[in-house]
């Protein structure tokens, strides 16, 4: 929760990941966890997992230019 924090509320699971130094299955268990207890909230940026916290009012991707 801190990390999302410090990064402006939004950032890719996969940073996350890397960040922690956790598995892919790790992180992808916490992040679960997370979600159903309504802490965070993610959707598909492409091939990769976007998290964000539920108060985010834009909940979509940004539009490609």
């Amino acid at each position: 929760m801190r990390l999302l924090e410090r990064n402006g509320g939004r950032m890719k699971q996969k940073a996350v990941t890397e960040e922690l130094d956790w598995s892919a299955a790790r992180t992808s268990q916490v992040v679960g966890d997370l979600r159903d207890a309504g802490k965070v909230e993610s959707f598909r940026l492409g091939r990769e997992n976007v998290l964000k916290f539920p108060n985010d009012e834009d909940d979509s991707p940004p539009s490609p230019r």
